[in-house]
């Protein structure tokens, strides 16, 4: 699942798609940014684990905006699964990614980019520059995730966000 795009996609998508491995670039079906960044992650994740492949994918279209002077943003809300944990990503390069909530009820945990019933009750925004870490029907923990703090990224993201707990 992901909500977001990529600013000034197509002066970089060339370089993103230069991100994919030969191998995984035949599974390519369409254009969109989602597919792109999904595949170029799933080329990280044997070597970086889920989280740094998601991290360092988006810190290189950080750097490829840059180098094509793309001062629109990048927004990411993102969840990817192993079929035992459910990684949930919340990030914008301008503080203001797109929305994502959870529901835990009944032993099971919802995610969704906006609350799925009338009431909306129950549910819990996701922070902005966060990974949230789902398994056995339960939030098990929730992190700062900013991949422009990653070492040596020019520029860092400052949002001011502190999880609790």
């Amino acid at each position: 699942m992901h909500n977001g795009q990529i600013g000034g996609y197509g002066r970089v998508r060339r370089s993103v798609e230069s991100l994919i491995t030969d191998e995984l670039y035949g599974a390519r079906r369409g254009t969109s940014d989602s597919e792109a960044v999904f595949l170029a992650a799933v080329s990280r994740i044997d070597k970086l684990g889920i989280p740094g492949a998601i991290a360092s994918v988006l810190l290189d279209i950080l750097t490829f905006q840059r180098r094509s002077n793309v001062r629109s943003p990048i927004r990411f809300s993102a969840v990817l699964a192993d079929g035992e944990t459910l990684w949930a990503f919340r990030w914008a390069s301008d503080c203001r990614p797109p929305s994502l909530y959870t529901r835990s009820d009944n032993g099971e945990v919802v995610v969704a980019s906006e609350p799925i019933d009338q009431e909306r009750l129950g549910w819990t925004p996701v922070p902005a520059g966060s990974l949230t870490l789902i398994s056995k029907g339960r939030i098990i923990q929730q992190q700062v995730f900013d991949p422009s703090l990653d070492a040596g990224a020019p520029n860092p993201v400052d949002c001011g966000q502190v999880l609790a707990g």
